[in-house]
């Protein structure tokens, strides 16, 4: 059913407004749609993070997708006490994925020591921020990558290492 009869449309004043008037409906509904979006971290979009971001006082790297800002704000948002091992581990399973990343804990020592996986090598400053928050003041922390080792090699002859500088052996993923 058209609300507008058609000798009227002809008019090319009221095309025109039927025209802008349908184009600011629907930029209205993207705006209403990406409100919506933005109530939730894991939906929002680059302003709904932009503004968690500033609330957080976090600064994105110019490198950091929009997943890798929502899953940084993710971490900080919901940040509660007491904190255990468990919920650590929690914490950098999330961030890295399992097996990403190990954890050494010393009571004995009061170090705690994490090398990050090459694979995870962008999170290694994340991984940094949150033990610094985590961890107790009196302990040692140690945050790293987990290189490559000479054993890895082992079964790789010297022809087919002749192209390989050590430097790209020891911090490229196998």
């Amino acid at each position: 059913m058209q609300l507008i009869p058609s000798n009227v449309l002809e008019i090319p004043e009221i095309t025109l407004i039927h025209k802008i008037s349908g184009d600011i409906a629907d930029e209205l509904n993207k705006e209403i749609s990406d409100a919506h979006d933005d109530i939730f971290i894991v939906n929002a979009t680059e302003d709904g993070i932009a503004r968690r971001e500033k609330i957080l006082n976090l600064l994105p790297l110019d490198t950091d997708t929009l997943e890798d800002r929502r899953f940084r704000v993710l971490i900080n948002w919901y940040d509660t006490y007491p904190y255990t091992v468990n919920d650590l581990k929690k914490r950098l399973d999330k961030m890295m994925g399992v097996g990403q990343y190990k954890l050494t804990i010393s009571n004995v020592e009061q170090t705690v020591k994490c090398l990050v996986e090459l694979t995870s090598k962008k999170m290694e400053n994340d991984a940094r921020t949150l033990l610094e928050a985590i961890i107790p003041m009196n302990m040692d922390l140690v945050v790293g990558l987990r290189f490559n080792t000479w054993a890895m090699f082992s079964n790789k002859t010297w022809g087919e290492m002749a192209n390989t500088t050590w430097l790209e052996a020891r911090e490229e993923v196998i």
